[in-house]
């Protein structure tokens, strides 16, 4: 997402020059992503895709037979519900972690500023 678009769905940075804000969404964004935390993003990542497979199983194996599903039908129905809704809260997550990370940034500079 370019910077620009992304910088719109954090309004605390609001009060700060563009420039700032794009040095510390930068900065914060290398806090959240960058490869010091590799292994965390991939544990998250790793667990996140098992819950959704655990859903999907249940769901195909269980409770689509219990409620007389068609297989196809239970496709689709994961198609537009299941999947989405583990973007949707993927995406969330991502932007929780970022606006914790921003937070922190910002009360850096903030204390670097009060004398």
């Amino acid at each position: 997402m370019p910077i620009s678009r992304e910088i719109r769905q954090f309004p605390e940075l609001a009060h700060l020059t563009e420039e700032q804000q794009q040095e510390i969404l930068s900065a914060a964004r290398q806090d959240v992503f960058g490869p010091d935390v590799k292994l965390e993003r991939w544990r998250g990542n790793i667990v996140n895709f098992s819950l959704m497979f655990a859903v999907s199983a249940l769901f195909t194996a269980w409770l689509a037979p219990a409620l007389s599903i068609k297989r196809d039908d239970a496709a689709l129905i994961m198609l537009l519900f299941v999947l989405p809704a583990f973007f949707i809260l993927q995406h969330k997550r991502y932007q929780t972690m970022l606006r914790r990370a921003l937070r922190k940034r910002l009360e850096a500079t903030d204390t670097k500023k009060a004398p």
